[in-house]
């Protein structure tokens, strides 16, 4: 099972290269890898916890284990060193690569101390460039990878392997091959410079039915749940080809839970990747959730996590927004329905969705 958000999966990247001959990580070495997957989080309080929180995502997707024996020099605690499974069953190659007879391209190879996964699937890409390359067409990277490797996920992995997809290596240039984000449901409105993400359909209805002529919402988005965390790089290929070209804000509002939460915060990061927006709330109408929401029973979150995953909203909406998912507890966004927005058109203003309170809510 893949890491779920962004920084986890950028963090799997960076272990992949930290002492590539050892299977056991130290905390020096995990933690440095850590800050190159994320170098804002460098003296960010909140840096041991997304730390701790990233080692526990890795765990659960069956990417690392880790040690008993833990530092408690801060809270929360973390292990000493961590054991990459994969190194495990992924052996090194040995001097095989180094005699192996690269194409040109690929020359770097032989002073890399490759594992049987990286040399195999190089060993693959040699012949790609010795048979197509010149002529090959420009394609998605899931029919280049399916076509080199015969699994169209196996490249969108790879590329994330910092040792092999670096300056004067590997790209998807050099594969000709292109990353597609997932396209999403929108209804342009009008030439406002804000793109409003909706975690859920019905909401995304009752927004377009509901928004004032005069709003700044130029895009209003379906962003089909989990999916956005992904698909919000579509909006690159929408600003190249008109619709999205006014938008200089993405503001999202959601569920108020866990995943309603991580959610932005996998397409922040996404995003900023990309060179968009950020991704950050539609104030007003996550106060109106916690306003008038009606909790449902949910699996509690702990304190840590909802401390961390509250970050994302504003200062004002984070006690809230802790208190709810500490308590075991969701808000459905459908609370803020079509009745309650157009009795009260002020949630599409500037200042109710937040584009004059950027300094506060960053």
């Amino acid at each position: 099972m893949p890491a779920e958000t962004l920084l986890a999966r950028r963090f799997a990247a960076a272990l992949s290269e930290a002492e590539p001959r050892r299977t056991r990580i130290p905390i020096e070495a995990y933690t440095a890898a850590f800050l190159a997957a994320e170098p804002g989080l460098a003296t960010s309080p909140e840096r041991r916890t997304r730390l701790a929180a990233a080692i526990q995502e890795l765990i659960d997707a069956g990417t690392l284990k880790t040690s008993k024996i833990v530092d408690r020099s801060e809270l929360p605690v973390l292990p000493q060193f961590i054991v990459l499974l994969d190194r495990i069953t992924d052996p090194p190659v040995g001097r095989a690569a180094a005699t192996y007879p690269w194409r040109p391209e690929l020359a770097w190879a032989a002073r890399l101390p490759l594992r049987r996964s990286e040399f195999d699937a190089l060993c693959a890409i040699h012949v790609f460039f010795r048979d197509h390359h010149s002529e090959a067409p420009v394609v998605p990277t899931g029919e280049r990878s399916l076509e080199l490797f015969g699994d169209e996920k196996r490249l969108d992995i790879l590329r994330r392997n910092r040792r092999l997809f670096a300056p004067g290596r590997l790209s998807l240039e050099a594969l000709r091959a292109r990353l597609y984000a997932p396209p999403f449901a929108y209804r342009q409105i009008g030439a406002g410079p804000v793109a409003l993400v909706l975690e859920n359909v019905a909401t995304y209805h009752s927004v377009l039915a509901t928004v004032a002529p005069t709003s700044p919402v130029g895009l209003v988005v379906f962003g089909a749940g989990a999916n956005f965390s992904a698909s919000v790089c579509y909006l690159t290929e929408l600003a190249r080809e008109g619709p999205a070209a006014s938008i200089r804000e993405i503001r999202y509002f959601g569920d108020l839970d866990r995943r309603g939460l991580e959610i932005p915060i996998a397409a922040d990061a996404a995003a900023r990747e990309a060179g968009l927006p950020s991704v950050q709330p539609a104030i007003g109408l996550w106060e109106r959730l916690l306003r008038v929401g009606k909790r449902a029973a949910h699996p509690s979150v702990d304190t840590s996590m909802a401390q961390r995953l509250a970050t994302w909203l504003p200062q004002p909406l984070r006690p809230g927004a802790q208190e709810v998912l500490v308590a075991g507890a969701r808000l459905a966004q459908e609370a803020v329905g079509t009745k309650l927005l157009a009795s009260d058109s002020t949630w599409s203003t500037s200042e109710e969705l937040g584009i004059s309170c950027i300094e506060q809510s960053s």
